[in-house]
């Protein structure tokens, strides 16, 4: 396939990419089409474009294109219902895509249709705060095999997939008039080497260097963060690269120096406050990044989406990816961020020759009015956080002085004009990063306030509230899954046993009894190892001599310690001497009288909170319970666990709805379910807007649910034909530093510092992204959607609301 018939050519020197033979500055907005919905794919270019990027960079992730080993997706999606869109090729042939956020082939179109070029990062390690680093589960069950590393099964696997890849996007390269234009090799790999894996980790890289070559795409490649390979660009990522420059050009003369990932902000963990960085503060690591050489600067993100259904890595990664970035998690344009770099875009751009055709000097200096472009373009930089200083600008022929704000990097031009025959200097101050300067209308800026109805105009219908809401309570493993599950003397690594298909896997220990002397002042101890990766809800099973079986919950744990409870504690401060002495207890008007109790179990529910996406020895991941935890009963070890994987809600599948007959209506909260596991089944009507009219064709519209008063689990919409999974919520409240609290995040100079966070106090995240189109197409006849909810801890589902924005 030829897009356009047209031949493209990209080669590289020092001073920059040349595509076509036009060389030019570089400005990349970081998007992964995985963490949007397809739906949303042409208004993300196309604001981008409006943004003055000419390059997409995107991650390509390995595990959400072959979920299944040998099994290769680049059309579908996360989204069950089919749906498909009609685009031109250059010959206005009509070209039929699947509108799903696997399909690569559509992002690639899409992109070249708004003017766009692309850079795809193909891994097979991409990192991103994706599950695994981007490999796909089955890798991990692989006998023998060493992750990121001259390991020969891991190396036949890691060449499969670049084949494919290759394979894949291979008809959309700039040399068969697609729009990519460069690919990435790997990810970040010095320091992996240097720290954990050398010397076999210099082998493999350079393995993995030969295999691009060996691909023979006719278009450059290049890794970040390696230093050592010849044979492909390297490149820099971090929240500044400026000090990097010099020693590049030393060791690298002949490539540019690209910043690869230039961090926008940081991701946020569950129980954080929102990490923000300021515009001036991007743009000044931007500019200064030109001023001294460099010619390639990519906003890490751009845009940074959503992880949905079970993709965020971690662990304690949110299912937003906002990233605080020029286009927010939905789409719409940062009220500073995105016009401020705008405006930076355009005057680097207006005066690239200068840039790209010199060297800088040491005063940051491109052109001379010497030469046939009779200018000079100036970056002055002000290093001090807090100081304005006072530079005396002796190269003008009638030197001034200039007041340049603490922090910033001035961009300036000296040029010389001929009026009427005399040769006259003109010098004029283009851009300061600490200046933000914005239009008298800022497009699409709206914010969700407690109804959301401000974030459409002179709109009234913005939100729905539950018209229907019923439940069912998630039942524990019976004895007869217990019996038929896996048994272990220690408990089981969970990844293995759910990978791929569940984040829950239940740890149940063996039948145990309080002997009298226990009855009568023991205690029943659980040591639990920290593990923080994942969260634990503990259970006291208790079985009567009848054969019933009740389940007490005793306690719920993230970021778990040694923990020691025992069986009183079901009853607040009762202690288990007194509780049993009594001779009987009521929990919740439930009574058991402790001589009918003929045994007891502890089932502990661990709920994997991501997969780390870094770090050593990836295939050695453990997640679940610690090998070494143990079960004590007044000091006598309890031997064997049973591992029951997965909920039983998810093998009868009720976020589809199914199993109607179990369900039960509710109206109103019902305290007893506080405590329970529960699933909510929620029908929503979908607000709409009344005053379209008011929209521009560029307006885009999304849709949140607002769960604030829920308390943790996952989330669906749908049913069987159209299901989509949204992903885990949390409504944690951020626990953070007071002194490193603010209530909105202001330009402060200084480098960047992470600490400084927004939302203290307020839960993480209160707002679920789900793409409008796709309620859209969830929709039943009725014009309703189904909203399913497994809630884990406790909350009210009447309070849930789905949100409609606009921007």
């Amino acid at each position: 396939m030829n897009l356009n018939n047209v031949n493209g050519v990209v080669t590289y020197d020092k001073r920059g990419i040349t595509i076509n033979g036009k060389k030019e500055v570089m400005f990349v907005a970081s998007i992964h089409y995985p963490r949007s919905d397809a739906s949303q794919w042409k208004s993300l270019l196309q604001r981008s474009k409006e943004a003055g990027v000419q390059t997409i960079d995107t991650y390509v992730f390995w595990g959400h294109h072959e979920e299944r080993e040998g099994t290769l997706d680049f059309e579908t999606g996360f989204f069950k219902r089919s749906r498909l869109i009609d685009v031109r090729d250059s010959n206005e042939h009509c070209l039929i895509f699947i509108l799903g956020n696997k399909n690569l082939p559509l992002f690639l179109k899409l992109a070249k249709d708004a003017g766009l070029h692309v850079v795809l990062r193909i891994g097979p390690y991409v990192c991103a705060e994706y599950t695994f680093g981007g490999f796909p589960p089955w890798l991990y069950l692989k006998k023998g095999l060493e992750i990121r590393t001259y390991n020969s099964l891991f190396m036949k696997y890691m060449e499969n997939w670049v084949k494919n890849i290759v394979n894949v996007i291979k008809p959309y390269t700039i040399n068969n008039g697609g729009p990519v234009i460069m690919l990435q090799m790997e990810n970040e790999y010095g320091a992996y080497a240097q720290w954990w894996n050398f010397p076999r980790g210099h082998f493999y890289i350079h393995w993995a260097a030969d295999l691009a070559r060996r691909m023979d795409v006719g278009i450059p490649w290049f890794m970040c963060e390696q230093g050592d390979i010849n044979s492909l660009i390297n490149t820099y990522n971090g929240h500044y690269a400026e000090s990097r420059i010099e020693s590049h050009f030393k060791r690298f003369p002949n490539q540019p120096a690209m910043f690869t990932e230039l961090w926008m902000s940081w991701f946020t963990l569950w129980g954080e406050a929102i990490p923000k960085r300021s515009a001036e503060d991007v743009a000044y690591a931007s500019a200064r990044f030109i001023a001294y050489g460099g010619s390639y600067v990519c906003y890490y993100m751009f845009h940074g989406g959503t992880n949905f259904a079970r993709n965020p890595g971690g662990p304690w990664l949110t299912t937003s990816y906002d990233y605080d970035a020029s286009l927010d998690e939905y789409g719409f344009r940062h009220p500073t961020k995105f016009y401020h770099f705008k405006n930076l875009h355009e005057v680097i751009l207006k005066y690239n020759n200068l840039i790209v055709n010199n060297e800088p000097l040491e005063i940051h200096k491109y052109g001379s009015i010497s030469d046939s472009s009779r200018s000079e373009l100036y970056f002055l930089s002000n290093t001090s956080p807090s100081a304005n200083i006072t530079v005396s600008l002796s190269f003008l022929s009638k030197p001034i002085n200039y007041v340049l704000p603490a922090w910033s990097v001035s961009i300036a031009l000296r040029r010389m004009e001929s009026v009427s025959g005399a040769e006259n200097e003109v010098f004029e101050v283009l851009y300061n990063t600490a200046t933000v300067t914005l239009p008298e209308t800022i497009q699409g800026v709206k914010s969700i306030n407690s109804t959301g109805c401000s974030s459409i105009p002179s709109q009234s219908n913005c939100t729905s509230q539950p018209t229907s809401i019923r439940y069912i309570l998630e039942e524990l493993p019976s004895e007869t899954q217990i019996q038929n599950s896996n048994f272990s003397v220690r408990p089981l690594n969970q990844l293995p046993l759910t990978i791929g298909k569940t984040d829950y896997t239940w740890y149940i220990s063996d039948s145990f009894e309080l002997p009298t002397q226990q009855v009568n002042g023991g205690s029943v101890k659980v040591d639990i190892s920290p593990l923080p990766s994942d969260y634990y809800t503990i259970y006291l099973s208790l079985k009567t001599k009848s054969g019933e079986t009740k389940d007490f919950m005793v306690t719920q744990l993230d970021y778990p310690k040694k923990q020691e409870w025992d069986v009183g504690g079901l009853l607040g401060s009762w202690s288990i001497k007194n509780w049993f002495s009594s001779g009987s207890w009521d929990v919740k008007s439930d009574g058991v009288k402790v001589d009918e109790v003929k045994e007891y179990r502890v089932k502990i529910l661990c709920v994997s909170m991501g997969i780390p996406h870094w770090g050593n020895r990836l295939e050695r991941v453990w997640k679940g319970l610690a090998s070494n935890t143990v079960l004590r009963v007044g000091g006598k070890l309890i031997g064997g666990w049973h591992h029951v994987v997965g909920l039983q809600g998810e093998e009868k599948k009720y976020f589809t709805g199914a199993a109607e007959s179990l369900w039960k209506p509710i109206a109103s909260p019902i305290s007893e379910l506080s405590k329970k596991l529960v699933w909510y089944q929620i029908t929503l009507g979908v607000p709409s807007p009344q005053n379209a009219t008011k929209f521009t064709n560029d307006t885009l519209l999304s849709t949140v649910l607002d769960l604030g008063t829920m308390g943790k689990g996952f989330v669906w919409i749908g049913g069987t034909d159209n299901l989509f999974e949204v992903g885990k919520y949390w409504l944690i409240k951020a626990n953070w530093p007071e002194k490193d609290c603010v209530a909105k995040h202001e330009f402060i100079g200084g480098t960047y510092d992470s600490s400084k966070r927004e939302g203290c106090g307020s839960p993480t995240q209160r707002f679920y992204h789900i793409p409008y189109d796709v309620v859209l197409k969830s929709k039943d006849e009725r014009g309703n959607v189904t909203i399913t909810l497994f809630e884990e801890i406790g909350g009210d589902p009447t309070g849930v609301k789905l949100v409609l924005l606009a921007g």
